[in-house]
């Protein structure tokens, strides 16, 4: 399905903020943030929203995967194709950060399912780890400030460390 106009716009912004806080702020210069990366080493498919990677490593990532407008269902692939990823190998590590829109089609029942899913995968071990946030849009306009208001929340860059951490870049 294509991007939503707002989506284009966040996804970028939240890129930039993200880069910003990372490389500026916490001054970790050899990481490179990207969106829609889909070439990395190993067997993969498909494109990862947005991607932080350490240039001296090809076999960790951190992923960040947005659900804007998504059901259930797209969010359930997002989550094998970051595991898969993780898993086909021994050395690889994967960290997930699910980013839900707090109106997105997943609902709370699921999310609840979705969390469940990734966890139960994250405790076998084999290099995935997976977090989550949420964000509210009032303002289609505004897309820069939700960025930055949720990438800057103490909340957002506790969750962004730790996975970091997780997936042994740091």
């Amino acid at each position: 399905m294509s991007k939503t106009l707002f989506l284009e716009y966040f996804q970028e912004n939240l890129r930039e903020a993200i880069e910003e806080l990372i490389t500026k702020q916490w001054g970790y210069k050899e990481y490179t943030v990207c969106c829609e990366k889909h070439d990395i080493t190993g067997k993969f498919k498909g494109f990862i929203d947005i991607c932080i990677e350490k240039e001296s490593s090809d076999s960790s990532i951190l992923a960040i995967e947005i659900e804007h407008l998504s059901g259930y269902d797209q969010a359930i692939k997002n989550i094998e194709k970051l595991k898969a990823w993780a898993h086909n190998s021994n050395y690889r590590k994967c960290s997930l950060l699910h980013i839900f829109n707090e109106d997105c089609y997943v609902g709370k029942d699921y999310i609840s399912e979705l969390i469940k899913h990734a966890k139960v995968h994250e405790r076998k071990g084999l290099g995935f780890y997976y977090d989550f946030a949420f964000y509210k849009v009032k303002y289609l306009r505004k897309t820069r400030q939700i960025a930055t208001d949720l990438v800057f929340s103490p909340d957002f860059e506790t969750r962004i460390w730790m996975l970091l951490e997780a997936a042994e870049m740091t």
